[in-house]
């Protein structure tokens, strides 16, 4: 319910909703969650995984008009109950891998992972949750980045570039940049931050990349100054660094991109011609 001694006009010391919970849900909410772990502890992950899946599904209904249903992560924060919500999620997408086919493992994971509300966690997380590890996780990887490639949202994205980089491989890496570039651009960038990929490599890629991303992305003008650090390491030639910064400016146009093309060019009316 709205608190009447609340103020949006200042900086009000009062809370400006407040939760009671009459029914005792939160009460029932830690013991769904103690028998999650304690299924986990015990290796029962078929009970764990059922439990967690529902839970997660849920939404707690409130009785104010104005105010709507609350996912399980938004009820345990109202009312500041001592959850470890995140243990929990680890605990359910732990169970999951352990019980699930191989063929429906990655979508329901996925799932619990976008109903949580705790977007922070890896799948390195996962790895090193539980006794028993993820068996098949060699085969499990290349199926987790295939279905990650096609899903277009902010969690997707964070998922499908960890998942790559677990490969550990710069030519895999490169193969999923070009395969899911329309939906993951931002996997050129990651491949171009590894601090083991050659100038002569980094090039080739970055290059790739400024032809294969939108141009109207910003993280193409990110890839395109980098490939310009590596290509100046590789001493490549004057025209294709220009190339490079008009590129940049073409993806993130704004002063300092502007700036940076010009100066480097070797022909400055011809220079400021592509930037216009």
């Amino acid at each position: 319910m709205y608190n009447d001694e609340y103020d949006d006009w200042y900086n009000s010391s009062v809370e400006e909703i407040l939760y009671e919970d009459p029914d005792g849900i939160g009460d029932m909410i830690q013991a769904v969650c103690k028998l999650i772990h304690s299924c986990v502890d015990a290796g029962e992950y078929k009970e764990a995984f059922r439990t967690g899946r529902r839970l997660f599904m849920q939404e707690i209904l409130t009785d104010d008009e104005y105010i709507g249903p609350l996912e399980v992560e938004d009820f345990i924060c109202c009312n500041e109950l001592d959850i470890d919500l995140k243990k929990i999620v680890l605990d359910t997408l732990y169970a999951c891998y352990q019980v699930k086919k191989e063929a429906e493992r990655a979508d329901i994971m996925y799932e619990i992972w976008s109903n949580s509300g705790i977007h922070d966690l890896k799948l390195e997380d996962v790895m090193q949750h539980g006794d028993g590890g993820l068996q098949g996780f060699d085969q499990f990887l290349p199926e987790w980045i295939a279905y990650l490639g096609k899903k277009n949202s902010a969690l997707a994205e964070r998922l499908f570039l960890e998942a790559v980089s677990l490969t550990g491989d710069i030519a895999v890496k490169f193969e999923n940049a070009k395969k899911y570039v329309k939906l993951h651009p931002g996997m050129y960038k990651e491949i171009l931050n590894d601090s083991t990929i050659s100038a002569k490599n980094a090039v080739i890629i970055g290059e790739d990349g400024m032809k294969r991303i939108a141009r109207n992305l910003c993280v193409r003008s990110d890839v395109a100054l980098q490939t310009a650090e590596f290509a100046l390491v590789e001493g490549k030639d004057a025209e294709f660094m220009e190339w490079c910064y008009v590129e940049a400016f073409a993806s993130r146009t704004n002063a300092v991109n502007y700036l940076r093309a010009f100066f480097n060019s070797t022909d400055k009316e011809k220079c400021n011609k592509k930037l216009n």
